[in-house]
């Protein structure tokens, strides 16, 4: 960029102001490319790059569990928990508190 370095700027707020600014203009440009790359592509018309994460490079394999598969379905509905998930019964709740609890007033605002 040609600039001076920073580190031999003395004053130390100067040489902050001179850091964020770099910085800033930094971002900036790389905010441009992106863009422009992100044009170029929409006008060549091929679709834009997705991420890379962990679940698209998964490789599907024959144990994978598909969630519209019948069966699965059917044990979800069968399942114990089923009611509770599907809000047709309240869960029970216990809070537990020491002997000599620190926080009363937390349990009072729980217990109204």
């Amino acid at each position: 960029m040609g600039h001076t370095p920073t580190s031999k700027i003395a004053n130390k707020v100067k040489r902050f102001e001179v850091h964020r600014k770099r910085q800033a203009e930094k971002r900036k440009l790389q905010e441009e490319r992106k863009l422009e790359r992100k044009r170029q592509l929409q006008e060549l018309g091929k679709p834009l790059p997705q991420p890379k994460t962990i679940e698209s490079k998964r490789v599907k394999t024959e144990d994978f569990v598909d969630p519209e598969d019948e069966e699965i379905r059917g044990d979800d509905a069968e399942d114990e928990f089923a009611p509770f998930w599907n809000d047709a019964k309240e869960p029970k709740i216990m809070l537990t508190t020491r002997y000599v609890c620190s926080s009363l007033e937390l349990v009072d605002g729980l217990l109204d």
